[in-house]
């Protein structure tokens, strides 16, 4: 009974042994869970917020350091273009911040060279307990400048190695078994977390991106747009001024032959009524009527003149001109007219303004036309009667412009104002060439002649003229 008593006693103290390691066994275990559950937990709090790489490799630099024993920490990515291992971020225990290179990675090594090699492509950590008598890796760049203990994990994620965490310290044998299986797992852990760090930073460089293409693709549509708008109108202007010439080519030939036809008989009418005046037979209450009868066919005559200028192709004198000085000139001929309807003249010419080249009688047929028809619309008011003349550059063309304050142009009657015989004017007072003559001159003179509709105050037209300053020789050219 003795001897089963103490084999009793022994086995329950051998029970007892047992279970005191298996639970001390099971304490150290779970602590070492708690461990690494705390520190991928104090990662992923420390990086939740984290949206850029260069937070999250500095963070992590902090973080190893303060959790295991080593002196320095160093995280590397690899390159997949030039396929180096390079330093991202790095920081030492007395450093108060880490350090993070952007684009001037230093590139430690290749990735299919020494440690590197085996890191990346075996996807294994290497410890080395004491630099100094391991020789294995003497001269290894990742080895350099160290001393004491170093060990080197591979950042594993979806079983591809993108990177390496380095640690080290002067002690020897300073990572034990516990800590390197800890830190493995907390490298695959930062592994996943930069991972998805560099996804959303693709997504956001693919976002902006597509935002510069999306922008330069607005820019092209308004671009084209804008040309196609400018092209409507630059067709709508030149089937405009092909209209206008061929009315001008038609209406030319038919008032030659009109004009022609009607020059004869009226010939004969002026000359027997000259006659008439001069018969001494003739009384004297006849010979008011016969001035009347005259006066109406001198009338007749210049309007079959002025169809006969319409029609027929003159030859352009083209010489160097001032316009400014054919303006002046013309302007002078309104002096007196201007001041009996007290009519007030703004003269805004350009200095020095460029030359062009062309036939100066011509130009200021056009110009005379153009004050004439002001003078005409400037008559119709009681007060506010300006006229105001300006010369500019621009480009390289020279811009007169006429304003004046009168009742301007209907809407109506703005597409028909340089059509032949189209005249707003009251019956017997004008023919309704005076602007298609115009017209046609400016064009021979490669300018353009138009109405800004856009001015409300009056009427107001513009000439373009294109600049020549190089002095010419006389040349004739038919008009």
């Amino acid at each position: 009974m003795r001897d089963i008593s103490k084999k009793d006693k022994n086995d329950t103290a051998l029970k007892q042994k047992f279970l005191e390691q298996s639970l001390q066994h099971m304490t150290e275990e779970f602590a070492h869970k708690i461990r690494e559950l705390s520190l991928i937990k104090s990662i992923s709090d420390a990086l939740i917020d984290a949206a850029d790489q260069r937070k999250v490799c500095l963070e992590i630099t902090r973080i190893i350091l303060n959790e295991f024993n080593a002196e320095y920490c160093s995280l590397m990515l690899v390159n997949e273009k030039t396929h180096n291992l390079e330093v991202k971020a790095a920081k030492r225990q007395v450093d108060n911040e880490g350090i993070y290179y952007e684009n001037d990675a230093p590139a430690l090594c290749r990735i299919d060279e020494g440690l590197a090699e085996i890191i990346i492509h075996s996807g294994s950590q290497i410890y080395i307990e004491d630099v100094k008598d391991d020789k294995r890796f003497t001269g290894d760049p990742l080895c350099t400048e160290s001393s004491g203990s170093v060990l080197c994990l591979p950042l594993i994620s979806g079983n591809k190695a993108i990177g390496a965490l380095k640690l080290s310290t002067p002690e020897t044998n300073a990572f034990v078994k516990e800590d390197r299986s800890l830190m493995q797992i907390v490298a695959n852990h930062i592994a996943n977390v930069l991972r998805n760090v560099q996804l959303v930073n693709n997504l956001k460089e693919a976002y902006t991106e597509q935002e510069k293409v999306l922008n330069k693709l607005k820019k092209a549509e308004k671009a084209l747009s804008d040309y196609v708008k400018d092209l409507e109108i630059m067709v709508e202007k030149r089937t405009n001024e092909l209209v206008q010439s061929e009315k001008l080519a038609s209406v030319g030939r038919l008032v030659a032959g009109i004009a022609h036809e009607i020059n004869n008989p009226l010939t004969i009418v002026m000359g027997f009524i000259d006659l008439l005046a001069d018969s001494k037979d003739m009384p004297k209450q006849f010979i008011s009527r016969l001035e009347k009868v005259h006066d109406a066919a001198i009338r007749c005559t210049k309007i079959v003149n002025n169809l006969l200028k319409f029609s027929q192709k003159e030859p352009i004198e083209r010489k160097n001109v001032d316009i400014n000085s054919i303006i002046k000139v013309t302007l002078k001929l309104f002096d007196y007219q201007f001041k009996a309807h007290n009519i007030k003249l703004r003269k805004n010419l350009q200095k020095a303004l460029p030359m062009t080249v062309g036939d100066s009688q011509q130009l200021q047929q056009v110009f005379l036309n153009f004050v004439s028809n002001a003078f005409d619309a400037l008559s119709q008011r009681k007060d506010n009667k300006i006229l105001e003349v300006k010369t500019r550059t621009e480009g390289d063309h020279i811009v007169i412009e006429y304003r004046d304050t009168g009742p301007g142009i209907k809407k109506e009657h703005q597409q028909k104002l340089f059509e032949p015989f189209f005249t707003t004017k009251d019956i017997g007072k004008g023919t309704g060439l005076g602007l298609s003559l115009s017209y046609g001159i400016i064009k021979e003179h490669e300018g353009n002649v138009f109405l800004d509709a856009s001015y409300t105050k009056g009427a107001k037209f513009v000439i373009h003229l294109p600049i020549i300053e190089k002095s010419t020789k006389l040349i004739q050219t038919e008009s």
